[in-house]
């Protein structure tokens, strides 16, 4: 085996190694991209060869010179030239075509998101409306018509957690957040409360027990003195 057929097998090998893992990352039909590779380079060779052959020689040194080739010689040299600088370039189209369908599936994939300057001077994101800040790159509210900008409600926040933008939390959001808190904390000092006066409220109770017992046995006793008494008598 001569060296060029070696490295036309080493060629090969990696092309179908390369292609297999382009087909099972972005899900693309292997065979489809096999017979891509395989026609870009016959259709690449036979149109060359056949156009090389019916041009005249003042078109082949203009070709030549398209390409930063020498302009010397024969047709023959000429066309020998341009074969053998479509050679070292053949692979080429291949590459692109299959990286223009790469760039396709990704496309299709990946949704773009543009930002860009509107007529305000601001950086808005169109499909949204939001106004990004410069500073911090987050979300600081949406763009209205007449130049201003209008904070943020709880629904824009819905929508920029859906497309994962940072936002600014607005000061109106940031008070409705904090009564919130304050109006928990005072629901707990109330519970607290009236645990307080359920514990009097027993304590109470507890003492109202007790004056009970105590008269009873206060009964009690009047109750022997007298039977003393009688007894004496």
């Amino acid at each position: 085996m001569s060296f060029q057929e070696e490295l036309n097998k080493a060629i090969d090998k990696v092309v179908n190694n390369y292609i297999e893992k382009i087909s099972n990352k972005f899900d693309l039909d292997i065979n489809e991209l096999r017979q891509t590779w395989k026609n870009d380079v016959i259709n690449t060779k036979s149109k060359d060869t056949n156009n090389y052959n019916s041009m005249l020689k003042p078109e082949l040194i203009e070709e030549c010179k398209k390409r930063k080739l020498s302009t010397k010689g024969t047709k023959n040299d000429l066309i020998n030239i341009l074969k053998k600088s479509d050679s070292n370039t053949i692979e080429e189209p291949s590459e692109k075509k299959v990286q223009s369908t790469l760039k396709n599936k990704i496309e299709i994939d990946v949704p773009t998101i543009a930002i860009r300057k509107n007529v305000h001077g601001n950086h808005e994101d169109p499909k949204t409306g939001f106004v990004f800040s410069t500073e911090t790159k987050k979300v600081k509210g949406k763009q209205n018509e007449d130049g201003t900008i209008e904070p943020l409600t709880k629904e824009d926040i819905n929508v920029c957690n859906r497309f994962k933008y940072d936002y600014e939390l607005p000061n109106n959001l940031e008070k409705n957040v904090n009564l919130k808190y304050e109006k928990i904390d005072e629901l707990d000092e109330d519970d607290e409360d009236d645990e307080d006066d359920l514990v009097e409220e027993d304590d109470l109770d507890e003492e109202d027990d007790l004056d009970e017992e105590e008269d009873d046995l206060d009964d009690d006793d009047d109750d022997d003195d007298d039977d003393v008494i009688e007894d004496d008598d």
